[in-house]
């Protein structure tokens, strides 16, 4: 991981780095990023103030501030929604039960999800060849 990034050593918001010096330029690729570590370890930064102003101050340095966060079942994936924008559903073709889908969605404002994103697909299964 350490050679996708301009720096040497990655920063991550887990190991107390302001959040505004956890920016990291991706090598080639036009875009930045901000590693936050181990999601057990992330639940009480991603509900402080800090991270609010974080977020207001990348908001205004960007056009898209992309949130990856976990399964918003769990409660650090539902503060990060009180701080987003919207959502996008990420859902895993052959694994996720339609009652998650269902749960996630009911658990949201209809404004909040942008849509929705199957992932894992494998295209024999679906009966394409391409």
């Amino acid at each position: 991981m350490r050679n996708c990034f301009s720096d040497a050593e990655p920063r991550r918001l887990e190991d107390g780095v302001k959040p505004s010096r956890a920016i990291l330029s991706v090598c080639n690729a036009g875009m930045d990023v901000v590693t936050a570590g181990a999601s057990g370890r992330v639940e009480n930064l991603m509900a402080s103030r800090s991270m609010n102003s974080f977020l207001a101050e990348v908001r205004s340095r960007y056009d898209f501030v992309v949130l990856d966060c976990p399964p918003l079942m769990l409660a650090s994936g539902r503060t990060l929604v009180s701080l987003a924008s919207g959502v996008v559903i990420v859902v895993r073709a052959g694994h996720t039960k339609r009652t998650s889908i269902e749960q996630c969605l009911s658990s949201l404002q209809r404004d909040q999800v942008l849509g929705l994103l199957l992932n894992d697909v494998h295209r024999k299964k679906l009966g394409t060849s391409s």
